[in-house]
């Protein structure tokens, strides 16, 4: 059987345990999220630069998008697109 202290120092070392991966979860996810920000503003600076106009519902599902693969496709096309494609127009 174990003592009442071994028994805390145990609950105690698990506590700790489960704070540290939380905490380090919470970290991996804030990293994630901040490139996904960047990620969104980088794609309409290279928009506005290229003087490409978006439609408000494109760019709402820009800002909304949490997919990287996706954000990159959005990136590639800013970079590469032509300025009449109607990719960033309003569609439906």
């Amino acid at each position: 059987m174990r003592t009442l202290d071994e028994v805390r120092w145990m609950a105690l070392n698990s506590t700790e345990a489960l704070i540290r991966a939380s905490r380090e979860e919470g970290i991996e996810k804030g990293i994630e999220k901040g490139i996904e920000k960047e990620r969104i503003r980088v794609i309409f600076e290279a928009l506005a630069l290229r003087n490409i106009e978006v439609a408000p519902n494109v760019r709402c599902r820009i800002e909304k998008c949490r997919d990287m693969d996706a954000l990159n496709t959005w990136f590639r096309r800013a970079m590469m697109s032509d300025p009449n494609d109607p990719v960033f127009r309003m569609t439906h």
